[in-house]
């Protein structure tokens, strides 16, 4: 009973008729694809509504027409398979795919997600052919919320991404979408091997960015070469859900998005419909951007220009508005709130298609850059490196915060370093955003500070745990060492001098763990 009440309300959300609709009609719901400016209603949750009113234009502005006789893209979805037997889909495979999960060559999609997906990247492209990678069975809920993965728990996921990448680029795809998402957390080699052989065979990969409504980095966004995508709604705004800040590139539609589905499943909001389906989510947001691609390769541009213009075509959004307090079904303007932001703005293919050619000036990484306080200077200097994504550049100048650094030029592809410096004291968060200007564009630098707070104390969590039997004072010098493990840790090493011997004492996770004596070296040598 409460199922059915629940998929009732759902239904009465997104007003549509029971009755079937016919493809015309299907098109005209799909405001992604062209927006009128109509209202849309959206379930915030089983029992709460919210409504957006639409603003023309806010959409992913496709040209009068795609380019249905120019090369065919192959684009491989990594996600829950595809449903290969779908009247709008069935002829537009690349391939019969791979299924990873069950190791066979039969990714049927059993729960939707994929087939969303494959839907509106044919449906932004005449040119795109969808290529199914079955890397997950039940597909994550919409939205995704991947910082609910533990720690430990992704490495199944990360084996059949690391798997799908490499068996996508070995099958010819030019363009991979991923509309899923790992914590930082979890960091997989073989992943990284994987996306560096996509950058190698110039295949362009875009990603999702969650839906957790924060500024958590996530995989695959956090990877350099990836596009990252967050999703607006039909206001141009961000939506409540999308994560943003600096790993976020652009945004793209993500609020009730209709697309295909799988015509032997019935949908949960779509009430009386076959193969179509309502989603929300950044999932939604990345196709859309993926097909947008695929339109480029197909008209002859080159992978590195076509993520440029993909960037660098991007418009402003109209409204920066975030849901109420209240939930009332509205949402306000109000200046006050927290104004969500990407690095660069709304996804728009006429315009990434007209933009001029110009260098593409952004961070060689998108991670957080790791700064290691020793709990006493008043600041920390380091370098940021940074890369010519497109054509190449005159005279620069790069400011960040009150420095400024200036070249005289940056070839396509290569790199510029300038110096940072991060004022920091007991207070400082953990994580800083430095504001910084590439050519009058603005962006924020993340820098990740790890600290200790006394030389005797040692960060846990919010609070600070003794390290036993050391006394500080004993000692001649307490360094911070980056552990030879690679792990996440600040490990510290103890050194004093014992006539003309040094004592060292290294200290893991707050305990001695090791302890040596060097013969004939003091510690003022």
């Amino acid at each position: 009973m409460v199922i059915n009440l629940i998929i009732f309300a759902l239904s009465l959300f997104f007003a549509v008729a029971s009755m079937a609709q016919t493809p015309v009609e299907i098109t005209a719901l799909q405001w992604a694809i062209k927006n009128r400016g109509e209202g849309q209603r959206f379930a915030i949750d089983h029992y709460t509504s919210g409504q957006i009113k639409g603003v023309v234009g806010e959409d992913i502005h496709l040209p009068p027409h795609t380019n249905s006789s120019g090369q065919k893209i192959a684009v491989a979805i990594l996600d829950t398979g595809i449903d290969a037997n779908h009247p709008d889909l069935k002829t537009r495979l690349a391939g019969s795919g791979f299924n990873f999960v069950e190791n066979n060559a039969t990714p049927t999609d059993v729960h939707g997600h994929g087939t969303h997906v494959a839907g509106l990247i044919t449906s932004v492209s005449a040119s795109a052919q969808v290529l199914a990678v079955k890397v997950v069975q039940t597909g994550p809920n919409a939205p995704i919320r991947p910082q609910e993965v533990e720690p430990g728990a992704g490495t199944a996921l990360t084996e059949n991404v690391a798997k799908g990448l490499e068996w996508a680029i070995q099958n010819n795809a030019k363009v991979i979408n991923l509309s899923l998402a790992w914590p930082a957390s979890i960091r997989s080699k073989a992943v990284d091997r994987a996306m560096k052989l996509a950058e190698e065979k110039k295949v362009i990969i875009v990603s999702s960015a969650g839906n957790d409504s924060t500024l958590a980095n996530v995989y695959p966004c956090i990877y350099s070469q990836v596009i990252c995508v967050g999703a607006h709604g039909p206001d141009g705004a961000f939506t409540h859900f999308s994560n943003y800040g600096p790993m976020v590139d652009l945004l793209a539609p993500g609020i009730s998005i209709l697309s295909t589905w799988p015509v032997n499943k019935a949908p949960a909001t779509f009430i009386g419909q076959v193969g179509y389906e309502f989603r929300n989510g950044t999932s939604m947001a990345a196709p859309l951007v993926a097909g947008m691609v695929a339109e480029l390769l197909s008209r002859g541009i080159a992978p590195d220009e076509a993520r440029a213009r993909i960037l660098l075509g991007t418009r402003n959004s109209k409204a920066k508005s975030l849901l109420t307090h209240s939930l009332q079904g509205t949402f306000s303007t109000d200046k006050n709130l927290v104004v969500k932001g990407a690095h660069f703005g709304n996804a728009d293919l006429t315009l990434a298609l007209q933009v001029a050619p110009r260098a593409l000036i952004v961070p060689s990484s998108k991670a957080p850059l790791d700064l290691i306080w020793d709990g006493v200077s008043p600041s920390i200097t380091s370098e940021i490196q940074w890369v010519n994504r497109w054509v190449n550049s005159g005279p620069i100048k790069i400011e960040i915060g009150d420095e400024s650094f200036e070249s005289g030029g940056i070839p396509s592809g290569g790199t510029f370093t300038t110096r940072i410096s991060v004022a920091v004291n007991s207070k400082t968060e953990s994580l800083v955003y430095l504001r910084a200007r590439v050519q009058g564009e603005a962006l924020s630098i993340p820098v990740q500070i790890k600290r200790v707070l006394s030389p005797t104390r040692r960060l846990i969590g919010t609070s600070t745990e003794e390290i036993l039997d050391l006394r500080a004072d004993s000692y001649d010098s307490i360094r911070s060492v980056v552990a030879a493990d690679g792990a996440p840790r600040l490990d510290l090493l103890f050194i004093k001098s014992v006539g003309k011997n040094l004592e060292l004492q290294l200290v893991q996770g707050g305990k001695r763990i090791a302890s040596a004596d060097v013969k004939g070296l003091s510690s003022e040598q």
